[in-house]
Order: C-alpha cells, then structure tokens, then sequence
C-alpha cells in the first residue's frame, strides 16, 4: 500500500513570494513549479508511506528541512493538496 502526503511544501526566494502570494490559487502550483525550474524555489521530497522507504524518506525530509528552514533568503510555502 503507497500513500502520499496530500500538501506539497516549498521554500520559495524572498524575492519571488510575492508572485507565489499574488497568484490566484488555482495557478499556484503552476507558478511555483516554474519558479523551481529558474531555480527561485525548492520543493521539499514527497513522503510515500510505503513498506521500506519511511526511514530514507524521513532522511530527506530532515535534510531538506536543516538546509532551508532557517535560512533567511527562503520563505516556506505550503500548498494544500486536498
């Protein structure tokens, strides 16, 4: 059985929030994919709930948090998925 966490969450650059918050919110996640492409975003790993990758997952997951959660350049985007 594989489930996937139903919000995605980014860190989008200072500098392009505000194109992210502006957006209507069907748009949303088109725009933040685009910003990831310039490399004015990162998305954080999706969480797959399956037998044998939690843990490594889970790895990630905290990588990714160590590197971005505290940096100021970087704003924290969470898009509902559901």
């Amino acid at each position: 059985m594989k489930e996937t966490v139903s919000s995605k969450m980014y860190y989008v650059l200072n500098e392009a929030i505000s194109e992210v918050s502006a957006a209507p919110s069907e748009k949303r996640e088109m725009i933040l994919e685009r910003l990831v492409a310039q490399g004015k975003a990162v998305k954080a790993p999706q969480q797959e709930l399956s037998q044998g990758k939690i843990l490594f997952q889970s790895y990630l997951i905290l990588q990714f948090l160590r590197r971005y959660n505290h940096d100021k350049n970087y704003r924290r985007y969470v898009l509902d998925a559901g």
